[in-house]
C-alpha cells in the first residue's frame, strides 16, 4: 500500500507519523510504501522550511528514529495518483487537497480521510504542535501518532490491505 501523511507545512506531524509509521508497519510486518507531505510546504518546489527543531529531538530522544534528513515538500498531482491512501492530519488539510486539486477530484475517491476518521475517530485531530511550541505539546503530539500509526497497520493487516 502506499500511504500519505498530510499536514500543514511538512516539518512535524506528518513526518513525525511518516516515521513512526514504517517502524509499526515494519512490527507487523508490513511493506507499505509511505511519506509525508504538507498543504503548504513550499513555494514552487523550493523547499523554505527546515525540519522542526523539537519535532527532531521528541523523535530521537522518545522513539529513538531520525527525522533530521527530511525535506518538506507540498502534496502535488503526482502524489495524489501515487497514493492508495492519503491521511490528513485535521480536516482542514483533506478541504483544501480537494479544493486545490478540483480537477481531479475523482482521483480522491476512497483514498482521503483524515486519521482520526479513517480510524473511526470521528471529529478527532491530530493537533499541531507548532503554536503551543512546547516539548510538552510535541510530546504529546508524538504520542498520539505513535499510537495512531500502531493502529494504523493493525487494521490495514485486518482488512488484508497490502
Amino acid at each position: 500500500m502506499k500511504i500519505i501523511f498530510v499536514c500543514t507545512g511538512n516539518t512535524c506531524r506528518s513526518p513525525m507519523a511518516e516515521a513512526l509509521y514504517r517502524k509499526a508497519a515494519e512490527k507487523a510486518g508490513r511493506h507499505d510504501q509511505v511519506i509525508s507531505r504538507g498543504t503548504y510546504a513550499d513555494s514552487e518546489g523550493d523547499n523554505i522550511l527546515d525540519p522542526d527543531s523539537l519535532s527532531i529531538k521528541t523523535m530521537r530522544k522518545y522513539h529513538n528514529l531520525e527525522i533530521s534528513q527530511h525535506h518538506p515538500k507540498s502534496v502535488n498531482a503526482e502524489d495524489i495518483v501515487w497514493a492508495d491512501l492519503i491521511l490528513a492530519m485535521e480536516t482542514c488539510h483533506a478541504d483544501t487537497l480537494k479544493h486545490r486539486f478540483q480537477q481531479p477530484l475523482s482521483l480522491f475517491k476512497n483514498k482521503l480521510d483524515t486519521f482520526g476518521n479513517y480510524l473511526g475517530l470521528s471529529g478527532i485531530d491530530v493537533e499541531d504542535p507548532m503554536p503551543k511550541g512546547t516539548p510538552k505539546a510535541y510530546i504529546k503530539c508524538a504520542k498520539q501518532l505513535d499510537s495512531w500509526t500502531s493502529i494504523l497497520a493493525d487494521k490495514l493487516n485486518a482488512q488484508g490491505k497490502s
